[in-house]
């Protein structure tokens, strides 16, 4: 009788832990976050570069808004699948961008800000095109983190089809 109960009792407990035991076992953990997010910021320059955000969640909700330099000045939003999101999660793992260091920022440059909430934690990057010529740490090592995190976040552009309201 007292065993069924330890057994009763550690498995209910077991059930009720599993979801904080595995949340940062990868993407599909992350994704169930509500503070999970992907977002990217273009700022201006003393030109007509666009100024504009996009912002992923785990539901596959991407929301615009657009500042100035672009077609559409406001908010819009479209929807993109909830794995396509998990994938993009993931491949922000496969560039280190959690390990990414400072970048140099160049002048007068269209600014790129990347900030990506997932496994519990929480990381925004500043670059410009500078960066991939003049990261300040390790310069040959990390440029090839600063093309990867620019090839990505140009994939996700074109994944949410952000053209719609920026040309």
């Amino acid at each position: 009788m007292i065993l069924r109960r330890v057994i009763f009792w550690v498995g209910a407990v077991s059930l009720l832990l599993a979801p904080y035991i595995f949340s940062e076992q990868g993407a599909s953990g992350a994704d169930r976050a509500a503070d999970s997010r992907i977002t990217i910021s273009h700022s201006g320059c003393r030109g007509s570069c666009p100024v504009c955000d996009l912002t992923l969640f785990p539901s596959g909700l991407v929301l615009y808004n657009g500042v100035r330099y672009v077609k559409t000045i406001g908010k819009a939003q479209t929807q993109i699948q909830p794995n396509t999101y998990r994938a993009l999660l993931l491949d922000f793992d496969r560039v280190n961008f959690f390990s990414l260091g400072e970048c140099a920022l160049t002048m007068d440059a269209p600014g790129t800000t990347t900030t990506v909430a997932a496994y519990g934690r929480s990381k925004t990057v500043h670059h410009t095109g500078g960066c991939i010529l003049e990261p300040r740490t390790e310069a040959t090592a990390n440029s090839k983190q600063w093309i990867d995190l620019t090839d990505l976040e140009a994939r996700i552009e074109a994944t949410v089809n952000s053209k719609q309201w920026t040309e």
